[in-house]
């Protein structure tokens, strides 16, 4: 069914049209809520169509920027004063999008002078790397922080390992996730119980009962031991309290441990994430990553 006036807008990938409408000299464009469909409707058909209407205008040049370590009130204070009103260069934008737990920004600069547009866009940029460049992974949308981390180990002709207690396994199957992980993955050990730390990583007994299984020594232990049985060049442990039961005064809850070790240098570090449980993991698996690419580009 189209309203009187209207036009369908085929659905290559779905069975549900879109629709075009004109009301009171505004074009409106209706699409199917499944993204997939949604956004090969938009990009397709919808998109190619607007730009022929438009009568010359503005020339957008826009980019998008990925960021971990760095929460939206932080990355907006040091760079809000780049944008329009407040900058040199009248128009431009900042945009953030959250989703945990990273954030895209999407630094969108216009100007009629396509030429114009272009070397404004080259200034914020250069501006938002020299403020905040330490947080930025990537620059697209699509790139995760484990699909840097595969390419870059592939590059250098490294290999990696992790010891996973409080994550279950989510770091490596999040890098197993990326194609060509097979050639950086040595393998990975999940010892959720006490036993298999001892049987599996070599944490010794007095460890874990004058420290406990999340501690700083266990972790090391941890990491330490799955570098002698896999050799892998970067290494990583975790063990931590997800929750939301099981915390103490001194380990509360979110309470975790991050050991790894980069090409003989080793490093722990306490950390504490109070976040649901699900979200707890993610967080922990993504710190790991940002690890290992600080580590190669030290």
């Amino acid at each position: 069914m189209v309203p009187k006036g209207g036009r369908a807008l085929p659905n290559r990938v779905g069975t549900a049209p879109g629709v075009w409408y004109r009301f009171k000299d505004t074009d409106f464009y209706f699409m199917p809520g499944v993204p997939r469909e949604m956004k090969a409707l938009f990009q397709k058909q919808i998109l190619p169509e607007v730009l022929e209407k438009i009568d010359g205008g503005l020339h957008f040049e826009t980019c998008f920027l990925k960021t971990f370590g760095s929460t939206e009130s932080q990355l907006d204070a040091k760079l809000s004063d780049l944008q329009s009103g407040r900058s040199k260069i009248q128009n431009a934008r900042i945009g953030f999008r959250f989703h945990f737990p990273e954030i895209m920004l999407k630094v969108s600069v216009w100007d009629e002078d396509a030429a114009k547009a272009k070397k404004d866009h080259a200034r914020v940029l250069a501006q938002i790397k020299e403020r905040v460049g330490e947080f930025i992974y990537a620059e697209d949308e699509k790139t995760s922080l484990e699909n840097v981390v595969v390419h870059k180990l592939s590059q250098n002709k490294k290999t990696c390992a992790f010891a996973e207690s409080c994550t279950g396994g989510l770091i490596s199957s999040r890098l197993t996730n990326v194609p060509g992980a097979s050639e950086v993955f040595v393998g990975g050990v999940v010892s959720y119980s006490n036993e298999l730390k001892q049987k599996l990583l070599g944490v010794s007994e007095d460890i874990l009962k004058s420290e406990g299984a999340v501690s700083e020594l266990c972790a090391k232990a941890m990491v330490e031991g799955l570098h002698q049985k896999t050799g892998a060049d970067f290494c990583a442990a975790v063990t931590g309290i997800a929750g939301p039961s099981g915390g103490s005064p001194e380990k509360p809850v979110g309470t975790v441990f991050i050991a790894t070790l980069c090409d003989g240098h080793l490093k722990v570090k306490r950390h504490n994430f109070s976040f649901p449980r699900t979200m707890f993991k993610e967080i922990v698996a993504s710190v790991v990553f940002k690890k290992f690419l600080e580590a190669m580009s030290s």
